[in-house]
């Protein structure tokens, strides 16, 4: 490091301890005093440029250097106090900085090597702060076999917290300080895990609308209860509510197998624990539409319409006509229960194909009116 500028110091001298006049005087010539002053000051600047010839200039790794040069030291430099620093660049945010013009900086001892800070608590733990040269920015816990990434890198967008389990791993509202009832994230063993609060509280998914406005898709309620499309203020009536407006061809669910190889269909299932279990859909064979249910020893086919004819199956998986029906017994096919006696052929009710029964006659509607066939015992 250069020495600083005596001239203004010396000037001082002179003006302050002029020559004594002819008539005067003094005990001590100035000119002595100006001399001891002037080796005094040498001396002072002999003694700092000796101290500071041990740091080196980095432009070029010799002793001293300028005021507005560089240096460092090849060993450790420990300061008691405070260290306050001050930049260089004249850069208005960290992208337009250049290197080695910032207020400090902490670099690795060569090339490929990590720039590491120490935090020292004396008696307790000593972590690390630092960037591998991955260029990843990294927390290392005392003792730690791992060094954390702290941020996103600009290597690749990651966010990474320790792979360690627990209910709360990121915390965004948390008045309560435990690991239940918070708002936030968690992982459990093979278990992402979203957390709210309370009962009384929502997991909800949004779409912005516009700058000011967001639109509600889907609501999962503290209560289990989901809600799809469900209008503004309004929540899920049922465990599973879809409320939409008016969507295209009147379909709220579409379920549907894109398998071409394992083709099983696609079936809803209704249960009731310890007492049934029925399946419709779809099969994967056929364009065949089926209701089965529980028959006591197992699941039973009981209704079957074919998706080419339309044909419609009760008891047979074959149908044959737009109504089938086929019982165990040939009495338990078809029963109409409530009697009806026609007043006359031109008995207005009824449509035409339907049929009806008294103690005593069978009745058909037709084009021509009410016809009837004499039931007789045998």
């Amino acid at each position: 490091m250069a020495a600083p500028d005596d001239s203004a110091l010396k000037a001082l001298i002179d003006s302050n301890i002029p020559d004594a006049t002819p008539t005067q005087q003094r005990r001590g010539k100035a000119s002595f005093v100006r001399y001891v002053l002037y080796q005094l000051i040498d001396w002072v600047k002999t003694a700092i440029n000796g101290n500071l010839s041990t740091w080196l200039r980095t432009s070029d790794s010799t002793p001293g250097g300028a005021n507005n040069e560089g240096v460092f030291r090849t060993g450790a430099v420990t300061l008691f106090g405070g260290l306050t620093t001050r930049g260089i660049s004249n850069a208005t945010n960290m992208v337009d900085s250049i290197a080695g013009q910032v207020a400090l900086q902490v670099q690795g001892q060569g090339n490929g090597k990590a720039a590491i800070i120490e935090f020292h608590i004396p008696g307790i733990a000593i972590p690390q702060l630092g960037v591998d040269p991955d260029l990843v920015l990294k927390w290392r816990p005392y003792q730690g076999v791992l060094a954390y990434p702290l941020i996103i890198n600009e290597l690749s967008p990651l966010l990474k917290l320790s792979s360690t389990f627990g209910n709360k791993r990121i915390s965004l509202w948390d008045t309560y300080n435990n690991d239940h009832q918070f708002f936030g994230f968690g992982v459990n063993s093979a278990t992402l895990r979203y957390q709210v609060g309370e009962a009384g509280s929502n997991h909800i998914f949004y779409a912005g609308t516009s700058p000011a406005t967001s639109q509600e898709l889907m609501r999962i309620q503290g209560d289990g209860k989901i809600g799809i499309g469900t209008p503004a203020g309004q929540t899920p009536s049922y465990p599973v509510d879809i409320n939409m407006s008016n969507p295209a061809s009147g379909v709220f669910l579409n379920l549907y197998n894109r398998s071409t190889s394992a083709q099983n269909g696609a079936l809803m299932q209704f249960g009731q624990k310890d007492v049934t279990t029925w399946t419709i859909g779809c099969l994967g064979t056929e364009s065949t539409f089926v209701i089965s249910g529980w028959s006591g020893a197992g699941q039973s086919e009981w209704v079957r319409i074919l998706g080419a004819s339309g044909f419609m199956g009760l008891g047979t998986s074959a149908p044959t006509s737009k109504m089938h029906l086929k019982g165990t017994t040939g009495h338990q096919q078809l029963r109409l229960e409530t009697s009806y006696t026609p007043t006359s052929t031109s008995d207005a009710n009824g449509q035409v194909g339907q049929i009806c029964w008294s103690d005593t006659y069978f009745y058909v509607k037709t084009t021509a009116g009410w016809k009837r066939a004499a039931l007789t015992t045998f």
